[in-house]
């Protein structure tokens, strides 16, 4: 799991990472501080096919990883996908997922605290540790129900699509598909919203600022 700072930035300010491997009822858990060591070797591990990495709600992980590292996740299980899949509600919450499969109520108070802040506190410690603690777990209840119906393999490729869409950004060129009432101009309009979004999209990629 992935803590970030979205304000302020394109791409979101990775402040944490979280990690946990092992036995699944006691597993063993990492928190690794990105703004203290370079954690590249370690990132590299969602791309390996021989390690399976396991996320909760992926969207922003994936986008940093792809934007930031140039990752993109193979062998990659999102939970809330798996869960669709295996009959839970459609984007189902990692708190809720937890607290149906395990029955632990997680505290999720410092879930938008300022993850950049140093030292971080206790309580936001506790909930990083919390994001990925029960997710072993999750995935192996998931991953039974999803044999005994027949649908772990439509989960898999489901996964491997969702990996494909947002580890990458698209095309500068293509930004002016996102400026409302863009297909009412006329055609040196158009142009003229092209290069100008086209522009904006790659200054603010290579500055890491929000558009303007």
């Amino acid at each position: 799991d992935l803590e970030f700072v979205t304000e302020g930035f394109y791409s979101p300010k990775l402040a944490l990472i979280q990690i946990a491997w092992g036995q699944m009822a006691e597993p063993k858990i990492a928190l690794v501080d990105p703004l203290q060591v370079d954690v590249t070797e370690l990132i590299s591990l969602v791309a390996n096919t021989d390690v399976c990495t396991v996320i909760h709600a992926s969207q922003a992980d994936l986008q940093i990883l792809g934007d930031q590292f140039g990752i993109r996740a193979q062998n990659f299980i999102d939970t809330q996908i798996a869960a669709a899949f295996a009959g839970f509600q459609d984007q189902v919450g990692y708190g809720n997922l937890v607290e149906q499969i395990t029955g632990v109520l997680l505290n999720k108070a410092s879930q938008f605290s300022d993850w950049t802040r140093r030292p971080l506190s206790k309580k936001q410690l506790l909930y990083a540790a919390n994001d990925v603690e029960y997710l072993l777990e999750c995935w192996n209840h998931l991953e039974s129900k999803l044999r005994q119906t027949r649908r772990l393999e439509y989960v898999l490729l489901e996964c491997d699509s969702f990996a494909e869409l947002w580890s990458t950004r698209p095309p500068v060129d293509l930004a002016y598909l996102k400026v409302d009432k863009a297909k009412s101009l006329r055609p040196n309009e158009m142009s003229v919203l092209r290069n100008l979004a086209a522009w904006r999209e790659g200054k603010a990629r290579a500055s890491n600022v929000p558009r303007v």
